[in-house]
């Protein structure tokens, strides 16, 4: 019998200075959203998370459900970027 599972999304983002970081969530309905505004045009490689010259892209890590943010430490949450709730809210308006 296989234990429950949950998905790791991984994304890169630029920091404009020729660096990138990665960001991390446990929401996949983000994720969609994410999928769609690239979709409608409302994201752009220049720093939007996710983003470069090819589109939207993400990588996926399987993890055990018992996971949770706390228990992965301190990463770079995708929740906390500062273009998220600009892009929801565009996407909203459409």
């Amino acid at each position: 019998m296989t234990s429950p599972t949950q998905i790791l999304y991984v994304l890169v983002s630029s920091n404009g200075d020729g660096s990138s970081s990665a960001l991390f969530t446990l929401d996949a309905e983000l994720i969609e959203k994410l999928r769609q505004a690239d979709r409608k045009g409302l994201t752009s490689a220049d720093g939007d998370p996710g983003v470069d010259g090819d589109g939207f892209h993400y990588s996926e890590v399987t993890l055990p459900a018992s996971v949770t943010k706390e228990s992965l430490g301190s990463l770079n949450w995708l929740e906390e970027h500062w273009r998220i709730e600009e892009i929801l809210q565009e996407l909203a308006a459409q």
